[in-house]
């Protein structure tokens, strides 16, 4: 017997599948009365790259270990904030340093909107809590 991490699998709760689906069926009709008005999708999500999320265990030799410098480690954190969509794939994209917080995601916004000048564009994206800030809900109205 070895001594061994814990995973944690993420598991939904049965009671919570009904709502699950009914949230499902409201946005996809959401999502096609935005295309019958001639709105085009721009899907939204961020991303950060770390150096910090190394893994820390590994196969190896007996007696072999793996060693990583210290100062690998201490790189910087970038954030990436990408749209895509159906009619033009990789609609528009930045990278931030550090994480993305409400003056870079509205920074963001203001660059998509210029590359999507002439067009209506509607978004979906998750509920990151900059998504949702007063100054972000002012320019998305």
């Amino acid at each position: 017997m070895r001594r061994k991490n814990i995973r944690v699998i993420k598991q939904i709760d049965p009671a919570k599948l009904n709502e699950y689906e009914e949230w499902r069926l409201e946005i996809k009709q959401r999502i096609k009365e935005l295309k019958e008005q001639h709105y085009r999708i721009i899907y939204l999500d961020e991303s950060i790259f770390t150096t910090k999320t190394i893994t820390k265990k590994d196969y190896s030799p007996q007696h072999v270990y793996h060693q990583i410098p210290q100062v690998r480690l201490n790189q910087p954190v970038y954030a990436l904030i990408f749209a895509i969509s159906e009619e033009g794939g990789l609609e528009h994209y930045q990278i931030f340093e550090k994480s993305v917080t409400g003056a870079k995601f509205k920074q963001y916004l203001l660059n998509l909107r210029r590359a999507n000048e002439f067009q209506r564009i509607a978004i979906f994206m998750d509920n990151l809590q900059v998504h949702k800030t007063k100054a972000v809900k002012k320019i998305m109205d």
